[in-house]
């Protein structure tokens, strides 16, 4: 039989070079048993692997006379069991009387050679070569050959070794990961099949370049899992934009929370951020889960961040800093993996530097990044898009019909400059649909809105007059008018203004309009 290897060593060489470029498990063992069963004339060959962390044995390669496919069986069982317990060679010339041989292998098997396939004392699989006849028997030289092919393809053997030891590590782990997962969906099935935990990511209308950009930047939030804040001015949609962030991320099936800092007293809103341990002997549950709690695995929403008390500013830092907290009146901690997302509709760096009632830890925190979401005055070319979605939903309907403007009704809306922003266009739009008998919203429809710019052209002539004053005046006037107009948004007036913050700041200062900063 060594003769015959010698004999046939380049197509061992060539068996070695085809292992060594596969990884795929099933293919090894297919060759390897083709080419056992040439080299090592007996009927049939079969080879098993080590699966499910090692507990049971799989027929992965068969090569020969075709038989029944044998079950799975544990390691425990069998001529493989023995060779793994033992790390040694089994075989029987008499198969039916050797107890070894579990019953599912007889198929009237005559005789059978079992070989552990090892590396560096770990068997990674077991090969079986069969006879149904009586003509054959197996004796040391036979296991000799074998052996020595198997030490030939050592390193192939050892590239394999690696590749399933990393497959049923994996394998394991992500058992033990589906199991917890089950146990975390259970614990929270009640939670997010809650309506009131469970966002919808509503259309956005989006036109002009600034919502496109505030769209674009929200979406490459979402695949982070990063805390930030979103400004801008009241009624601009920034609870939208933040349920859109949260239904595009990981977290879509988990709760979205959302508390108005601005709405509960400080007690009320520490109760209902971090929960309450009830005293003993209080009926119900022992606790009461604030939504640091109920939100695990999604997203806060704390809209008007700035109306947060000194005390629970502190607690909330600490929060996002060790991810745990304690439930007030409570003795143990309780952990959540939630994400804060913050809005506010000032300057909160005015909050935090110049009048120093926000907290700068908890600042930096929360404004990992900042979005701004534009007023409706700075994304006017989406007037058209926003009262044509708004008038085809079934909430602007009357009686089933859908109502339109006439052009000067939509000239109009154009020029007013919408101080409560996409709020105020849906406040005025279901007004002016409950006033007209037809199917058309004319500009006599829109009184409120008429007399509010009336006044405003009033005010633009008044202030053509001439009026004698200094350039510091008017460089003062000039400064205000643009701060009223950008919403008090420091950051923005300094931009347009071409100067620097620190500058307004010191301006604004000197005209006893706020407190120095130093």
């Amino acid at each position: 039989m060594k003769d015959q290897l010698n004999k046939n060593y380049f197509s061992l060489e060539n068996l070695e070079s085809f292992l060594f470029s596969t990884l795929d498990e099933k293919v090894f063992f297919e060759k390897l048993s083709s080419f056992l069963i040439q080299e090592i004339k007996v009927d049939r060959v079969l080879s098993y692997y080590l699966q499910d962390g090692g507990e049971t044995l799989k027929l992965i390669a068969a090569a020969g006379k075709k038989g029944r496919e044998p079950k799975p069986t544990l390691v425990n069982q069998g001529a493989g069991a023995c060779v793994i317990r033992t790390k040694k060679p089994y075989f029987s010339n008499n198969v039916s009387r050797d107890p070894v041989f579990c019953s599912e292998l007889k198929e009237g098997l005559a005789s059978e050679l079992c070989v552990p396939v090892l590396h560096e004392g770990v068997v990674m699989a077991t090969l079986h070569f069969q006879n149904f006849s009586k003509g054959f028997s197996f004796d040391e030289e036979c296991l000799s050959s074998v052996n020595e092919i198997i030490r030939k393809i050592s390193k192939p053997l050892s590239n394999m070794k690696m590749y399933l030891t990393a497959k049923l590590l994996n394998e394991s782990l992500l058992k033990k990961i589906e199991i917890q997962e089950k146990k975390i969906q259970d614990k929270d099935s009640s939670q997010v099949s809650n309506p009131l935990f469970k966002a919808e990511d509503k259309k956005i209308i989006a036109n002009s370049d600034k919502m496109l950009k505030v769209l674009s930047l929200a979406e490459k939030l979402s695949y982070t899992d990063i805390n930030f804040l979103i400004k801008g001015e009241k009624g601009t949609g920034k609870e939208s934009v933040a349920k859109r962030v949260h239904c595009k991320s990981s977290r879509k099936e988990k709760p979205f929370v959302t508390v108005d800092c601005s709405s509960l007293s400080s007690l009320d809103l520490n109760n209902r951020l971090f929960g309450l341990d009830k005293p003993k002997g209080e009926k119900g549950n022992s606790f009461q889960k604030g939504l640091l709690e109920i939100a695990d695995g999604g997203t806060l929403l704390l809209k008007n961040v700035e109306r947060l008390d000194e005390d629970i500013q502190c607690k909330l830092s600490h929060f996002l800093k060790e991810k745990m907290a304690y439930r007030i009146n409570g003795r143990s901690p309780f952990s959540s993996n939630v994400r804060v997302i913050a809005t506010t509709n000032i300057d909160l760096d005015q909050e935090v530097f110049s009048k120093q009632t926000f907290k700068e830890d908890l600042f930096y925190k929360l404004n990992t990044f900042t979005l701004e979401v534009p007023s409706l005055k700075e994304r006017k070319e989406d007037l058209p898009s926003l009262v044509g979605h708004f008038l085809s939903t079934k909430e602007f309907m009357v009686n089933g019909e859908e109502k339109s403007l006439s052009p000067r009704a939509m000239s109009k809306l154009a020029q007013h400059i919408w101080p409560g922003n996409v709020s105020e266009l849906q406040s005025v739009l279901k007004k002016s649909i409950l006033m007209t008998q037809s199917g058309i919203v004319e500009i006599s429809h829109l009184p409120e809105l008429a007399t509010m710019d009336i006044d405003l052209e009033d005010k633009d002539k008044e202030e053509e007059v001439f009026v004698e004053m200094t350039l510091g005046d008017l460089e003062k006037k000039h400064i205000c008018r643009t701060l009223s107009f950008l919403g008090g948004n420091k950051t923005k007036t300094a931009k347009t203004l071409g100067i620097t913050v620190k500058t307004l700041y010191n301006k604004l200062h000197s005209y006893g309009m706020i407190t120095s900063q130093s």
